[in-house]
């Protein structure tokens, strides 16, 4: 996902299940991924990146260790 624009991403996203790679990158309006109960369901999830969204990366430098899903796979900071 990337663009300036981007301000939210929808709860569909867990509906994702098969998803392995998550990449974030520019969405300078992104502050916050879906809920916990959301993220949770991507149990493939094993990578997540996230680069040039500073809202986004403070925010999951806060909420991500609080998520037991964060040991299955590593955040990357590119």
């Amino acid at each position: 996902m990337s663009g300036p624009n981007y301000e939210v991403v929808s709860d569909g996203l867990g509906n994702l299940v098969p998803l392995r790679e998550l990449r974030f990158w520019n969405c300078e309006k992104l502050e916050n991924l879906p809920s916990r109960d959301v993220m949770l369901r991507l149990t493939k999830l094993r990578n997540l990146r996230i680069s040039g969204c500073p809202q986004l990366e403070e925010s999951c430098i806060k909420e991500w260790p609080k998520l037991p899903v964060v040991q299955h796979f590593p955040y990357s900071k590119n």
